[in-house]
């Protein structure tokens, strides 16, 4: 199912909508501007004309006097695909299934579990770590640990992004951003 993206009045990514909701803000002329060749939607067959209704919706849209707080949900998922599936520690790369929630100030040391105290580390590095500190350890972080921003969110989230979507996200990527690192 093909997802539109949503703009809001200053251009900032906000959010996915369903077709149905881009048709519905369609229907209210709740759509400021659109971006990207339109994309073709099939209906059904009218009865007085025996044709198929076609409708049609571009990419990207600007909703009309809407404005957007994009929060990027925190969970593994989107905490592995922030780091590139990239291990903070040793700078390898694993799949999903061997990296770990790394908490860089242990949680038994009062720790946040949130986008700036924690990272990837592979299974190995983190049981190395244990509960202590980077300086009782003797290990280094090989990157530092960021909240992503609302573009970087919409990518996180693991939709089928089609290139003009993915163009107008780039752009609104924080310089190092490690997601864009994955789209180069």
């Amino acid at each position: 199912m093909q997802q539109i993206l949503m703009l809001d009045n200053g251009g900032r990514p906000c959010q996915w909508a369903t077709l149905e909701e881009a048709f519905s803000w369609k229907r209210r002329e709740a759509i400021a501007w659109g971006l990207g060749e339109d994309l073709e939607f099939y209906g059904g067959i009218s009865q007085k004309t025996g044709e198929r209704s076609i409708l049609r919706m571009p990419p990207i849209i600007a909703v009309k006097n809407q404005t957007f707080v994009g929060k990027v949900p925190f969970n593994n998922a989107t905490l592995f695909a922030r780091d590139n599936y990239t291990c903070c520690y040793c700078a390898l790369r694993f799949p999903r299934g061997m990296l770990t929630r790394e908490h860089i100030h242990p949680q038994s040391r009062g720790g946040a579990t949130n986008w700036l105290n924690c990272a990837s580390a592979c299974k190995i590095c983190n049981g190395r770590k244990g509960d202590k500190l980077l300086s009782e350890c003797g290990m280094e972080l090989v990157y530092l640990p960021y909240v992503p921003n609302a573009a970087e969110g919409l990518i996180l989230s693991g939709r089928n992004i089609i290139a003009d979507q993915m163009e107008v996200l780039k752009a609104c990527l924080p310089n190092g951003s490690r997601v864009l690192a994955q789209y180069q």
